[in-house]
């Protein structure tokens, strides 16, 4: 959690990859994902899904930056709509139909703009490595929250089993910044 203190007003910021339920079958150590075509069983997904939202509804948070959130995968486990699962909160994403990134701004925060670079695996490595921006409305002007997915791995590790790993990064956060390149706004 990020308590932000020198914005006017303060806020608190929230980040959390919560692990698309399709990629437990990259966990399937930890996930237990034997049954279920390598991927976690699906009372599985509902229980961390609810730990999860009940964290992030606990924590209050202005803004929450999500990696691997799938607006389809939350809305078919509990069967309603995203908005009813995290109440206060709008909810911006790059694609529904995918795991990707996403942002929740709570309420009281008025978005005035809104940008998405999509994933593929030739361009970012992969196709929920995505980045959603949210302009919100501050008292001297706009202020952009980011959230971006990029690749992660250890120090060399990336490098020798993904070689455009670099470059993929590198297009994913040119794709950010062109976005707020074309808006006006400083990257």
């Amino acid at each position: 959690m990020l308590q932000c203190r020198r914005v006017r007003p303060p806020m608190k910021i929230l980040t959390w990859n919560v692990l698309a339920a399709e990629y437990t079958t990259h966990q399937k150590k930890f996930h237990r994902a034997d049954k279920f075509k390598g991927r976690e069983a699906p009372w599985q997904t509902k229980l961390r899904f609810r730990r999860i939202r009940e964290r992030i509804l606990a924590e209050n948070a202005d803004f929450v930056l999500l990696q691997e959130f799938h607006t389809n995968s939350w809305r078919e486990t509990f069967e309603m709509e995203v908005e009813q699962l995290f109440p206060g909160y709008q909810l911006f994403d790059a694609d529904p139909s995918g795991p990707v990134a996403a942002v929740l701004v709570w309420n009281s925060w008025q978005c005035k703009d809104l940008f998405q670079v999509q994933g593929s695996k030739a361009v970012t490595g992969g196709s929920s490595k995505t980045a959603v921006g949210v302009a919100v409305q501050m008292p001297d002007g706009l202020l952009w929250v980011i959230s971006a997915h990029f690749q992660y791995a250890p120090q060399g590790f990336l490098e020798k089993k993904f070689p455009d790993a670099q470059q993929q990064f590198f297009n994913l956060a040119n794709g950010i910044e062109e976005q707020l390149w074309t808006r006006g706004a400083e990257a």
